[in-house]
């Protein structure tokens, strides 16, 4: 084969493969970028070999035929070669040709067809060898450098890359001259990078591109040099070499993004401008982002792609979800270059984008940030205007507008002052600023009028009726011309409800002023009637009666519904127009005339009978305050004809019988009372009501009406806590003084049950209980009571009193004879070691009982309980000694048990003696009671040996079998 021949071959296939256009398919996204660019395999195809012709004799010369294609002509070709080498062993020169050509083939075939090595046909290990041989028997043969370069692309078929590199390095070393050289240092460099040996494939790659830019592979080369610095992570290096690349890619006045940046780009080259594009945007990412960008670019010349970088690493963000770092990006080329063009259309952007990613506070402050760097007074505006930046001019009015909006909204809703107030005076300097700014703006009314609503909402009223007003009248008429008047009608009655001393008059006149104008301005609005009807009740507050008279009637002549409606407050405040003269037959007859305009059964018609009864009641209060009570009563009882179930009913109807009582009438009093209660009784008054007709019977002399009024106030929820205990007492006391013994007891016991103070009326609803439940023979009840006293008089501590110890003393010796009855009622019976346990625990619970008594030291209580004590012990020894003996007993074991029994019974009469002694001591304080009688008494029929004993004997019960 023609060396040359070959040698274009190879250069021309080189750069067909480096011209081939990049998949799509492989750069989905960016992280692809990061895969191994095409390899030296990939750019280098394989090249044909031509076969020797047929040989006329073994010596002859074999002739290359160029231009074999396919394989099996290949593999002929092979078999043609060997057949040669067989024939030819000892022609030197033919055996080197031969062997050349055969390693060539066989590497060609092995490419072109991998089932040759398998089939014996072609085997890459035996061009290898083919080539070392020739190597080794021509070292020094000029030719070499195209053997080197075979046994590279045969070691790298056979998978041995570092033994294809040493080759390679071989021929770039030995043959620095040779046409071979570029193509093997890039193939070099390409197997070095697939390595992953990044470093030494920059400097392989560098090696190429010191041959200049005419080389074949110089653009394959610089981009490849570029990657293998980028795969060391010098990202600032590797920019260098991409940039330069997009320099002589990119033609000057390239668009603002990458699509519309290909279109002045060749077909052949775009594939190659997106993907370094692309590695840019990485390598701008990894070293921080847009601010990257920026800090490159400083110092150097204005590119006009530079709006593409900034797009195109944006989109890597928005790839990865990285929202603020591509917002950052798109501000990016407004710090860079301010007044450029496209700078506000990428500020907008980053509304944009933090928009998409939902983040509304910074979608807020996008929006500031825009307003701030391209409002008209900026920089931006000193190079271009509304005309050639219409989008700039139109983005600005819209953000400025909704940004007062939002400043607006959120004033509305804050929930501190602070806040409030901030966020107000925000949306209104915005306002402001819009309606400056933008004179040619078509919503401009809508503008001022929220301003002056802006204003309202912050009580800065005086601001806002200004506002309104500028909004109601300084413009052609609009939709919201009537809103503002109306709006500015309120904001002048605001104005007028806070203004105090002289003032105030001057705002009243003002409002009213303002709004004549307004139902003047706009007859048909809705709210016309009404805001005349306030002008009236304005004028009638700065007391122009007459000119609040005149206002209010021309509301009466106006027709509609709105006016339909007003006509009776109108007609209502003509009437106290005239009460205040204290014209009051004029007032009703003016109110009436209200009345007769409304529907019988309307809302109006209710309040229009109140304002008629009001009428009514003042006319009885002028009366009351004249002294001529008859007459006033009159008037008040006349007040429900009128409005009945009224409140000024009630209150007529109270005031009527706070006369009667007044003139001592009270029969008649307490019939309108009475008739108060059935009427309201929800009333607020029914608490007083109810204070006055018990008032009212006690003065009649009628106590168990008067109990039962007090019992209402013990148990209402309006009084006071005092009132109500000295209420319930009160019932108690009068249902006890009327002998309606039934009810006495129960308003006692609900006094006792809800009351701790006063003590000692306390201790007389105790003592009261006791008493009724013991004469109507409750024992239940009754023994409830005394224990209820006892814990209440426990529980006095320093509250405690004689009174109380006395009657605790009491109720505790009539508990105490409860349980000696148990006691007397236990029986002994056989056999004795069960009956003897009840009848013991019987007697000592009593004797606890007794000694409670004996403990509050109230004499006429305690000797009775003295007594009782002895008695126990008494009764207990005469039951051992007359208990039932035990059958079956002989007479001596009856002799025996005899004994046994006074053994325990013994000790118990003593113990008796001693008590009643005890007892009857008392006489030496001049104690001598019947209790103390009964002690002696006791003592004369024991009368035992051991009567004069003082030691103190302790029972103690053995059990008898």
């Amino acid at each position: 084969m023609n060396r040359h021949l070959y040698l274009g071959l190879t250069a021309s296939a080189i750069l067909a493969a480096c011209a081939t256009p990049y998949d799509p398919k492989q750069h989905r996204n960016i992280e692809s970028l990061e895969q191994a660019p095409p390899t030296l395999d990939e750019l280098l195809p394989p090249v044909a070999t031509p076969t020797p012709p047929p040989q006329s004799s073994a010596r002859a010369t074999p002739r290359p035929t160029e231009g074999l294609a396919d394989v099996e002509k290949t593999k002929k070709a092979i078999e043609n070669y060997r057949q040669i080498l067989e024939l030819s062993p000892n022609d030197r020169a033919i055996k080197w040709e031969a062997q050349r050509r055969l390693a060539d083939l066989q590497v060609e075939v092995t490419e072109l067809d991998p089932e040759a090595a398998a089939q014996g046909n072609a085997s890459a290990e035996s061009s290898i060898d083919l080539y070392n041989s020739l190597l080794d028997s021509r070292p020094s043969d000029p030719n070499n450098d195209r053997i080197l370069y075979q046994l590279a692309r045969a070691y790298q078929n056979t998978g041995e890359v570092d033994k294809a590199i040493e080759s390679l390095d071989e021929l770039t070393t030995t043959f620095p001259d040779s046409a071979l050289w570029t193509d093997a240092e890039f193939r070099r460099a390409e197997l070095l990078f697939n390595r992953r040996d990044y470093e030494p494939a920059e400097k392989a790659y560098a090696a190429v591109l010191s041959k200049g830019p005419r080389t074949s592979y110089f653009e394959q080369a610089q981009y490849k040099y570029g990657w293998s610095i980028f795969k060391q992570e010098r990202y600032a290096d590797s920019l260098d070499t991409f940039m330069t690349i997009l320099d002589r890619e990119l033609p000057v006045g390239a668009a603002e993004n990458l699509d519309a940046t290909l279109e002045v780009v060749s077909r052949a080259q775009r594939e190659l401008v997106r993907d370094v594009l692309r590695v840019v945007s990485l390598s701008f990412s990894y070293l921080g982002g847009g601010v990257a960008i920026t800090e490159y670019l400083e110092g150097k010349p204005v590119r006009s792609f530079e709006p593409v970088l900034y797009e195109n690493l944006a989109k890597l963000f928005l790839e990865k979800n990285r929202y603020d770092d591509a917002a950052r990006t798109y501000a990016g080329l407004a710090d860079r270059s301010p007044t450029h063009p496209l700078a506000p259309t990428f500020q907008a952007r980053v509304i944009e984008v933090y928009d998409q990613a939902g983040f509304a506070d910074l979608v807020l402050k996008a929006k500031v940030d825009y307003v701030e760097k391209y409002d008209l007074d900026q920089i931006y505006w000193t190079v271009h205007n509304r005309e050639d930046s219409p989008q700039a001019y139109e983005q600005l009015r819209s953000n400025m507008d909704e940004l007062a909006r939002h400043w607006h909204t959120g004033a509305q809703k804050a929930t501190t002052a602070a806040d409030k107030a901030r966020l107000f005076e925000q949306a209104t300097q915005t306002y402001a600023r819009y309606l400056e700014r933008f004179d040619d703006a078509d919503n401009r009314p809508d503008i001022n009028f929220l301003l002056a609503e802006a204003y309202f909402q912050n009580q800065q009223f005086e601001q806002a009726a200004e506002q309104y007003t500028r909004t109601a009248w300084d413009y052609p008429e609009h939709e919201r011309s009537a809103e503002a008047g109306y709006a500015a009608v309120l904001s002048r009655q605001t104005l007028a409800e806070k203004a105090t001393g002289e003032a105030r008059l001057e705002r009243v006149r003002s409002s009213v002023d303002t709004a004549l104008r307004f139902a003047d301005s706009f007859p048909e609005h809705e709210e016309q009637p009404r805001v005349l009807m306030r002008a009236a009740e304005d004028l009638y507050a700065i007391k122009a009666t007459d000119e609040a008279i005149t206002v209010a009637t021309r509301v009466t002549a106006m027709q509609g519904p709105g006016a339909k409606a007003l006509q009776s407050p109108a007609w209502t405040l003509i009437g106290y127009a005239h009460m205040d003269e204290k014209r009051y037959p004029e007032a009703e007859q003016g109110l009436t005339q209200a009345l007769a305009l409304s529907t019988p059964q309307s809302p109006q018609a209710a309040e229009l009978r109140d304002n008629l009864a009001t009428a009514i009641y003042r006319q009885g209060e002028a009366a009351r305050d004249a002294e001529d009570l008859d007459t006033a009563i009159g008037h008040f009882l006349r007040v429900k004809n009128v409005q009945p179930g009224s409140k000024l009913a009630a209150a007529g109807d109270f005031d009527a019988a706070a006369a009667l009582i007044t003139q001592e009438n009270w029969t008649r009093a307490a019939e309108v009372l009475l008739g108060f209660r059935r009427a309201y009784p929800t009333h607020d008054l029914q608490a007083e009501v109810t204070r006055k007709l018990a008032g009212v019977y006690l003065k009649d002399d009628k106590p168990l009406l008067a109990a039962a009024e007090f019992e209402r106030i013990a148990r209402s929820n309006s009084e006071t806590a005092e009132a109500k205990r000295e209420a319930a007492w009160e019932a108690a006391s009068l249902y006890d003084k009327a002998q309606s013994l039934a009810q006495a007891e129960t308003a006692y016991a609900y006094f006792a049950n809800t009351y701790s103070q006063p003590y000692a009326q306390v201790l007389k609803a105790h003592e009261r209980l006791i008493e009724l439940t013991e004469a109507r023979g409750d024992r239940a009840a009754n023994r409830r009571w005394l224990q209820a006293l006892i814990t209440r008089e426990n529980a006095a501590g320093s509250q405690s009193t004689a009174r109380g110890q006395t009657l605790a003393a009491k109720a505790s010796l009539t508990l105490a004879n409860d349980v000696r009855a148990e006691f007397d009622r236990l029986r002994l019976s056989t056999p004795l070691n069960r009956s003897l346990p009840a009848k013991k625990a019987a007697m000592d619970k009593a004797l606890a009982a007794y000694q409670t008594v004996n403990n509050y030291a109230i004499a006429e209580y305690a000797t009775e309980a003295t007594f009782r004590i002895g008695e126990l012990y008494a009764n207990f020894s005469r039951a051992l000694l007359d208990s039932e003996r035990p059958r079956g007993l002989s007479e001596l074991e009856l002799e025996e048990y005899q004994f046994l029994l006074e053994d325990q019974a013994f000790p118990l009469e003593e113990k008796a003696i001693e008590i009643h002694a005890v007892n009857t001591q008392r006489t030496e304080d001049g104690l001598y009671d019947q209790w103390v009688k009964a002690s002696y008494a006791s003592l004369a029929k024991l009368l035992p040996a051991r009567y004069n004993k003082t030691e103190r004997i302790e029972v103690t019960l053995e059990t008898l079998d």
